[in-house]
């Protein structure tokens, strides 16, 4: 029994679409795609792990660079405090010296008023005491006199009469005794008279003669005690000027040496005060120098620690990314050599999505490697730059307060020294007015020397009262400026703290930004997943289209 033959199908026109390659083998495409889902989980997994890395790393050199930005902040509050307590102890030390050497010199014009006081009242009473002696010593040589004289006169006056009654007695004698005989001695009358006459004008010259020598005798011990009364006078006048006179520069001179002890320990004190405030200020610009450049330092190192760091991390990133992408590309391969017979265009397509993909991954990779080597190059530029710029507004200001500080100190000694000057001068001026007017008026001693001392206290008093408004002007200028000083530093820190703040908005931005790139590429990883399904879903359907439009059998 013969089995009917089946006639064989004429085979139709040739379709234009109509493929002479042998079919492509069939695949299950549940299993491809469960691999290709499973690659791309664990390729989304590295990704996201690197990420995760890159971000701690990022946040953590934010936050060390937020401490160190933090640090410096203190640091250079810590440095304007000192700076501002070494310029208020400087000012205190200046002040305490010019007020010591106010003190000082209050204390030294009241001994010096004292002194001269003292001085001029010791003149005054030695003048006075020298001329009341001399006054009496006169007096009493000039009564002495007077009386020798008045005793001499009384003697020759009691002389001459006693000598005249004497020879009044005798001629009455004479005559009582003649009177008798007047007769007997008539013829001798004439020769005794005229004898008697030539005795008494004999006595009379004699007496005349004795009472001129003691008038003349009397006239000349007058005028030589006179005369010795007025050169013992002169002499004591001369030499209580010369007293007078070498007191007057004795004062003089110890006023100018006092002065200019005065002047030599103000310039010491000012000089040590003005030493120690040098000192002061070296000291705490080489601190404010020595910290900044340690926190330079160590913000440098952070940044080149956290550099190191990222680039390391970045590194194993890229290092686990190949490696992953190394091994899914292996699978693939694996997979694809399996299934290369059946299904060579498939598998080009997916090789080359596959290299779009790690073309992609990669240049997305060297992007975030590149821009976080940027972002680290620029917050380092910025730091230095920070850095750089804070030591020289540092050193700006202390040089400022140095100059400030010197200016005032030069100011300050060149006032003190124009007032010692003032002051010198005025007391020169006063000793040599003193010495004119004790010369001049050596006869009005008391007046003159009252007047004067009154004179010298006013004027004393009034230079003090010059200088301790100078002094108060002085220390009035110095607080302004410590003020001043004490602003601009507020100010200065004000503006530190203004671009600290700046500082971490930009880091806060950058933060925010890296986050927004994440987001962009997770959505981009999710439109390539969405680009593959559409892409292999329209394979599916070009496929079974052909299929069905394929006249011979498949081949199995």
């Amino acid at each position: 029994m013969s089995t009917p033959m089946t006639p064989t199908p004429t085979p139709g026109p040739y379709q234009q679409f109509q493929s002479f390659y042998p079919p492509i083998p069939s695949y299950d495409h549940a299993e491809f795609m469960a691999q290709l889902s499973a690659q791309n989980q664990h390729i989304n997994q590295n990704i996201y792990q690197s990420t995760d890395k890159l971000l701690s790393g990022i946040n953590s050199s934010n936050q060390y660079l937020t401490g160190g930005l933090n640090n410096l902040g203190k640091e250079v509050t810590q440095s304007s405090l000192g700076l501002r307590d070494a310029v208020e102890r400087g000012n205190l030390v200046n002040g305490n010296a010019i007020e010591r050497t106010t003190g000082d010199i209050k204390m030294n014009t009241v001994i010096t008023d004292a002194a001269n006081r003292q001085a001029a009242a010791d003149a005054a009473r030695d003048i006075l005491r020298a001329v009341d002696y001399n006054g009496n010593a006169n007096g009493n040589a000039i009564e002495r006199t007077t009386g020798e004289l008045k005793m001499n006169t009384v003697i020759t006056d009691a002389a001459s009469r006693q000598a005249a009654a004497d020879t009044a007695r005798d001629i009455l004698r004479a005559i009582d005794k003649n009177e008798n005989t007047t007769e007997r001695v008539g013829s001798n009358l004439s020769t005794s008279v005229e004898r008697n006459g030539g005795n008494i004008l004999t006595a009379i010259e004699r007496v005349a003669g004795e009472g001129r020598m003691t008038t003349t005798v009397v006239d000349a011990a007058s005028r030589q005690a006179a005369n010795d009364s007025a050169r013992d006078i002169l002499g004591t006048v001369e030499r209580t000027a010369a007293i007078n006179t070498s007191a007057v520069k004795d004062v003089g001179s110890t006023l100018l040496g006092t002065a200019e002890r005065n002047a030599g320990e103000l310039r010491a004190n000012f000089l040590n005060s003005q030493n120690v405030t040098n000192q002061l200020l070296t000291d705490v610009r080489h601190s404010v120098l020595n910290d900044v450049n340690r926190s330079t330092n160590e913000l440098l190192a952070a940044g080149t620690q956290n550099y190191n760091d990222l680039g390391k991390e970045v590194s194993n990133g890229n290092w686990e990314t190949r490696n992953s992408l190394n091994s899914a590309f292996l699978e693939n391969m694996k997979a694809v050599g399996v299934s290369q017979l059946q299904s060579a265009q498939q598998f080009a397509s997916s090789m080359l999505e596959q290299q779009k993909s790690t073309a992609l991954l990669n240049t997305e990779g060297a992007a975030r490697y590149a821009s976080t080597i940027l972002e680290g190059q620029k917050s380092t530029a910025l730091l230095s730059l920070e850095a750089q710029r804070n030591a020289a507004i540092l050193s700006l200001e202390g040089q400022k307060s140095t100059a400030l500080l010197s200016l005032d100190g030069a100011n300050q000694y060149s006032s003190l020294m124009i007032e010692q000057q003032k002051v010198k001068e005025y007391l020169s001026s006063k000793s040599d007015s003193q010495f004119a007017m004790n010369q001049l008026e050596q006869q009005k001693v008391k007046e003159s020397l009252a007047a004067q001392a009154a004179h010298n206290f006013a004027s004393l008093q009034l230079d003090a009262h010059k200088i301790k408004e100078s002094i108060q002007a002085q220390l009035a200028d110095a607080k302004y400026d410590a003020l001043k000083n004490t602003q601009f530093l507020a100010d200065k820190m004000c503006e530190c703290c203004c671009e600290v703040k700046q500082k971490i908005d930009l880091v806060d931005r950058d933060r925010l930004r890296d986050g927004l790139v994440v987001e962009r590429t997770d959505n981009n990883l999710l439109k390539v997943a969405e680009v593959f399904d559409r892409r292999f879903d329209r394979f599916d359907r070009f496929d079974d289209r052909r299929r069905s439009r394929s006249r011979s059998p498949p081949r199995r």
